[in-house]
């Protein structure tokens, strides 16, 4: 979580301001981590990352 926030930082999208590929590897890995229905402590950390939920929102 860590790694993906700092990555992505203030960034709309991992390489920028458009979806790319990498996009969709890191979307899949979140959305069914804190999207996911079930509560886990990786999903109550990743909830604090605020710009990756907004990265998440932002492609749903």
């Amino acid at each position: 979580m860590n790694a993906l926030s700092a990555t992505l930082g203030s960034k709309k999208y991992f390489p920028g301001d458009q979806p790319t590929t990498p996009d969709t590897s890191g979307f899949g890995h979140l959305i069914n981590i804190i999207g996911c229905p079930i509560e886990s402590p990786l999903k109550e950390y990743g909830l604090t990352k605020k710009n990756l939920n907004s990265y998440v929102n932002r492609i749903k």
